[in-house]
């Protein structure tokens, strides 16, 4: 597809050498388009993201971003290729006040700081209220718009979240999942993994579910949910099996 932003082809990753936790994955995704992750613990959700941010060992496969290939690429020069990361701990500096936090954030752009940060606060009310208080002080969706807006100040074309719901309260998981469906309508492509399923489904555009660290079932998210596997697995409960 000519809008294609991403493209992960036969990808086999992990963490220790010849102990993958992909096998054989495949995965794209399209400009401004929001593509959810989900599966069983232990899938190897999270590794396909780390892989992609260049955080796990890739053995096998590619990560073309358009004519690039991401393998190999250190997670400290993602940024240059309009790639964020948001982890789904350990996401933001606790001894540095919001400002600090979104200071540093932004110096991987070329924009200016001040300019970058005065857009994450328009973004992000809340986060202007505070934003003088330490990162350590923030409740867990402020910690988790913090993060975000960390991401965002870079300007990427990219973002991968890992479990950005994580812990959070019904109604702020909504609002982390609103702001963004609002992120990838100006354009920015998301890749998230997510445990609620049906959160998941609801904002996506097309689903990936892995098992045992291989593709299982993929598609537009409308026919996935429209189908009775989808609803029968995952919606009622029942894990997948891999075959």
């Amino acid at each position: 597809m000519s809008d294609t932003v991403l493209n992960v082809q036969s990808l086999t990753a992990g963490y220790v050498p010849g102990l993958p936790i992909l096998h054989d994955v495949n995965m794209r995704l399209g400009r401004g388009e929001i593509v959810a992750v989900i599966g069983p613990n232990g899938a190897g959700k999270s590794t396909l993201i780390k892989a992609i941010a260049g955080l796990v060992l890739v053995e096998e496969g590619t990560i073309m971003l358009g004519a690039r290939n991401l393998v190999g690429i250190r997670p400290d020069e993602m940024a240059i290729f309009g790639i964020a990361y948001v982890p789904q701990t350990n996401n933001i500096f606790r001894t540095l006040t919001i400002r600090q936090n979104l200071m540093l954030a932004a110096k991987r752009s070329d924009g200016l700081v001040d300019d970058l940060i005065e857009r994450m606060f328009t973004l992000f009310e809340i986060l202007r209220d505070k934003q003088l208080d330490k990162g350590g002080k923030l409740s867990g969706g402020q910690r988790q718009m913090l993060a975000i807006a960390m991401a965002l100040v870079a300007e990427p074309t990219l973002i991968l979240m890992d479990e950005p719901t994580a812990g959070l309260a019904p109604k702020v998981a909504e609002e982390i999942l609103a702001l963004v469906q609002d992120i990838a309508e100006k354009g920015v492509s998301i890749i998230f993994v997510e445990q609620n399923v049906k959160a998941a489904l609801r904002i996506s555009n097309r689903t990936y579910i892995l098992a045992e660290g291989r593709n299982q079932i993929d598609g537009s998210t409308q026919e996935l949910m429209e189908g009775q596997v989808i609803k029968e697995i995952y919606l009622g409960g029942r894990r997948l099996e891999t075959s």
